[in-house]
């Protein structure tokens, strides 16, 4: 069940990431030329951040208590 927590906070992260940067793009009608531009303009680079800290956390007491 752990194991299925981290990866699901791995894809959220990744997926996140992304769906922030396109919400972005609609509404403040700006372009960022990659997805390290969009984290370094707007500072969110924390919140998957956040999440793949929690996946990786998560993966390590999964295997700790195996």
């Amino acid at each position: 069940m752990l194991l299925l927590i981290s990866v699901l906070f791995l894809l959220s992260s990744a997926s996140m990431t992304f769906a922030i940067q396109a919400l972005y793009q609609l509404v403040f009608k700006e372009k960022y030329t990659s997805l390290s531009d969009f984290c370094d303009r707007t500072e969110l680079a924390w919140i998957p951040s956040i999440l793949f800290v929690l996946s990786l956390v998560t993966f390590i007491v999964y295997f700790a208590n195996r």
